[in-house]
């Protein structure tokens, strides 16, 4: 499984060191101070992709999200398949998804403020419909790279929702059909996405 061992070479170093400084982020009560965020992503999960992910904050105005997704049998195609006219969903049988999110907090309350940062995420989805019997089921491997944006609000004691937006580029992959393609670059496309994530803050 090579993309789970590239995800844990990508981590190791933040949780590093996280694990050697982490005593002082705690109090003298060994309790953490809200440096943890539990997610459930209610708008992805709807649109096909169950995704829960947890959040670290390294330093006050830094954090470091990390989610996996299991793929439904139903989603919404991507953004950018909708400008192509594409219909609204796409069946398929399955698949995961890992993301990755560093975050910026510049503000003095980052329980109700804005939030700035950059998503990175691969997506293998399986048994995907073509909708051309010649063509059949095939597999799509998705990396997507964007600036990411969001609000934060407390809802309340440990709760907060979280309204965001990603604006990137999505390259996807589809060995199976064998679409002539140059370069990595020219299997491109705009896209974007939206998430409304509720969390338990520890």
């Amino acid at each position: 499984m090579r993309l789970p061992a590239l995800l844990i070479a990508f981590l190791a170093p933040f949780l590093a060191f996280t694990q050697s400084d982490v005593s002082k982020y705690f109090d003298d009560g060994g309790m953490s101070n809200l440096k943890n965020a539990y997610k459930i992503d209610l708008m992805q999960s709807v649109g096909g992709d169950l995704t829960f992910a947890y959040e670290r904050f390294i330093w006050d105005v830094f954090s470091i999200e990390v989610g996996a997704a299991v793929l439904l049998k139903s989603s919404v195609v991507p953004f950018n398949a909708l400008l192509d006219g594409s219909d609204f969903t796409e069946k398929r049988d399955g698949g995961y998804k890992f993301i990755i999110t560093p975050m910026l907090h510049p503000y003095e309350d980052p329980m109700n403020s804005l939030v700035y940062g950059m998503q990175f995420f691969v997506r293998q989805g399986r048994g995907i419909e073509s909708g051309n019997p010649e063509l059949g089921k095939y597999d799509r491997r998705d990396t997507y790279i964007a600036y990411y944006q969001g609000y934060r609000l407390e809802l309340a004691d440990r709760f907060s929702g979280e309204l965001a937006f990603t604006l990137g580029a999505l390259f996807a992959e589809t060995p199976d059909l064998n679409v002539p393609v140059s370069s990595f670059l020219d299997k491109a496309t705009f896209n974007m996405t939206v998430s409304l994530k509720l969390s338990f803050h520890s």
